[in-house]
């Protein structure tokens, strides 16, 4: 099986700055761009193991000032096809492995630069309507997020977690 989900996620996203667990700031509310790729392998009727990975890329302006971060998460991942009749089956799917992202901050003429690495983590359910034994269209809505350390202070954490709604395709060999 190889899948994507290839669009503007409609995302509801909280990001919080930590260090040594005091939280940096306020809560910082934004909108992102994700594409999804995965591929699986069924190991039984309906149960199959995976890869798949998050690209994920958000822009902030606040206060004449722009932050960009860009996020990539590579999870082993294992889903589930319920066994019904029909073309509509629905499932559910979680995954958690390996995810960094790096943080530029624009402000008044400077530039700053952050590196993170750390957990990330989804779980989510969906419905796919097969078009035909090798084609299906997808909806899922899934919680993920993830918990990145900051390379050169491993007390500064960024923390990520949200709600997605995606659409998306897949194909089975």
């Amino acid at each position: 099986m190889f899948s994507g989900k290839t669009a503007i996620d409609f995302s509801s996203l909280t990001q919080k700055s930590e260090y040594d667990g005091t939280e940096l700031g306020g809560k910082t509310k934004m909108s992102t761009f994700t594409v999804n790729p995965s591929f699986g392998y069924f190991v039984i009727d309906n149960l199959w193991v995976g890869l798949s990975s998050e690209i994920t890329s958000t822009k902030n302006e606040y206060g004449g000032n722009t932050s960009k971060t860009s996020e990539l998460s590579l999870l082993p991942t294992v889903g589930y096809y319920f066994p019904v009749d029909g073309k509509v089956k629905p499932y559910i799917q979680a995954g958690i492995g390996f995810a960094s992202a790096k943080q530029v901050e624009e402000y008044d003429g400077g530039k700053d630069e952050a590196k993170f690495s750390g957990l990330g983590y989804s779980a989510g359910l969906g419905v796919d309507y097969f078009i035909n034994n090798n084609v299906a269209f997808g909806l899922g809505v899934a919680y993920g997020g993830s918990n990145l350390k900051y390379s050169e202070d491993k007390k500064l954490v960024l923390k990520n977690n949200g709600i997605t709604l995606g659409l998306g395709f897949s194909i089975f060999l």
